[in-house]
């Protein structure tokens, strides 16, 4: 209930997606319960996270999804400790490292965000 209040009431709803099997599967069921429940799917802002270029696997992923959906920011976050730190620091990533490529990822990010949402409101 609380899901679908979220998804009533925002404006966007921006998703991260590991670019692996599970979470490409979790993305496909938010579509369609979006699509079952007649949201509007342009609300749906994924990006991808936790990217490992070094993986075929996520490099495969990454380029299906941005055929499959026009929607997926242009940006990614990489998998970074740096973001796991975040929970030690009890800080957002850009304040004890902004120069960490992730942090400068989170900006592009936001960019994007900013970008998508004036576009598609």
């Amino acid at each position: 209930m609380l899901s679908e209040n979220i998804f009533k009431a925002a404006d966007k709803v921006v998703v991260p997606v590991i670019p692996t099997t599970l979470s490409v599967r979790s993305l496909e069921q938010l579509y369609q319960f979006f699509n079952d429940n007649d949201y509007p799917k342009r609300k749906i802002l994924p990006f991808f996270s936790m990217v490992q270029q070094s993986k075929n696997l996520h490099r495969e992923t990454m380029v299906t999804l941005q055929k499959e959906y026009k929607s997926l920011l242009e940006n990614y976050i990489p998998f970074s400790t740096d973001v796991e730190k975040m929970g030690v620091h009890r800080a957002p990533v850009l304040t004890f490292a902004a120069k960490d490529q992730a942090s400068i990822a989170y900006q592009k990010i936001w960019s994007d965000i900013e970008i998508k949402a004036k576009i598609r409101s």
